[in-house]
């Protein structure tokens, strides 16, 4: 499954088939400045498109994907 995002949040942890984007993962890392995604890399559920468009293809999906690990780590504390 592959899907073209764009200024949203990215839903499923996948790996960047084609385009570029300036990703904020803030919410996963507590990085202040965006991180440039191209071919190849991985972005993650939960973390947002601020800048450009990118085609993804699907690793992880719902509970299975690293934003809901790291809630359900939270949520036992």
């Amino acid at each position: 499954m592959s899907f073209c995002v764009s200024m949203l949040p990215i839903p499923l942890d996948g790996m960047v088939l084609e385009g570029e984007a300036m990703v904020n993962q803030a919410a996963l890392t507590g990085e202040t400045m965006t991180v440039r995604k191209t071919m190849g890399a991985t972005v993650y559920a939960g973390t947002v498109v601020e800048e450009g468009e990118c085609v993804l293809v699907a690793k992880a999906e719902g509970s299975a994907n690293r934003y809901a690990a790291l809630s359900c780590i939270l949520f036992m504390l």
